[in-house]
This record gives structure tokens, C-alpha cells and sequence, in this order.
């Protein structure tokens, strides 16, 4: 069995979106968290 070429796409896209989102961050008034700067990503 292969993927069709609907799902290479989608998995590519998909994988392409998880790249911006990579990180948790948390805002604050005066300062953020990143759980990404901070190794736990």
C-alpha cells in the first residue's frame, strides 16, 4: 500500500504547521516563558 498524493500533501502541511508551533509560550504584562527557550520542547 502507498499513500495517494492527497496524503503526502496533507502529512506535508501538516508537518510545515507543527513547525510554527513549536513552542508554549506564556505572556505577561512585563514578561514571557518560553517552554522551547527553556529546553522542555
Amino acid at each position: 500500500m502507498e499513500p495517494g498524493r492527497e496524503d503526502v500533501y496533507l502529512t506535508r502541511k501538516l508537518q510545515e504547521g507543527s513547525r510554527l508551533l513549536a513552542d508554549h509560550l506564556i505572556v505577561s504584562k512585563n514578561a514571557f516563558y518560553s517552554f522551547a527557550d527553556e529546553g522542555l520542547l
